[in-house]
């Protein structure tokens, strides 16, 4: 019969928690930093829909003194 060896091989839980611990502090630091460039793209579509806004006000305003000759 084969003996079971004292020595045992694996992680300790003190190990494996630090581990964890390194997991959700990286977790955490990529979801505020992927966070920030959501927030930027945002604040860009935002900017981007005033202008498109701001042109469409500028065409009518253009297109309401035109006068339509014949036709």
């Amino acid at each position: 019969m084969r003996r079971l060896s004292n020595t045992r091989r694996g992680f300790t839980l003190v190990e494996i928690v630090i581990v964890i611990a390194i997991i959700i502090i990286l977790g955490s630091a990529i979801f505020f930093a992927v966070n920030r460039y959501i927030q930027s793209a945002n604040d860009a579509k935002d900017m981007v829909s005033s202008m498109e806004e701001s042109v469409e006000q500028s065409k009518d305003a253009i297109n309401q003194d035109y006068v339509s000759l014949g036709y």
